[in-house]
């Protein structure tokens, strides 16, 4: 009968061993669990971080392209204004000549009136 309750205090302490083990293996998968969890939240993230990134990227690659064609077109801006100032001043220079025409004809005008 000893031999009977010494395997039996044996098989018990195995079933108490077994029923730790049990225990601590279901805490260690639902630890496992939440990091895995937590992992596929950040891997979540992380994807979502990288699509705003590369929009904003995309959108100074537009900003840029949209700057310098600003640029440009302020360049172009200025050479019309710099030949639109040319022309008034040639203009001006053509409206005095007309001008000292007029004088002149007049004069004539004048003088073919003292002869008349």
């Amino acid at each position: 009968a000893s031999a009977a309750e010494e395997l039996k205090r044996a098989a018990d302490l195995i079933a108490s061993g077994a029923e730790v083990a049990s225990g601590a293996a279901q805490e260690s998968m639902t630890a496992f669990t939440q990091v895995i969890g937590a992992i596929a939240l950040q891997l979540r993230n992380a994807d979502i971080s990288q699509t705003k990134m590369e929009g904003a990227q995309t959108l100074v690659a537009k900003t840029s392209a949209d700057v310098a064609n600003l640029i440009t077109n302020v360049a172009v801006a200025g050479q019309r204004q710099i030949a639109s100032v040319a022309m008034v001043v040639e203009l001006e220079k053509q409206a005095a000549n007309i001008g000292d025409i007029v004088k002149a004809v007049a004069r004539i005008a004048d003088q073919t009136n003292l002869l008349a």
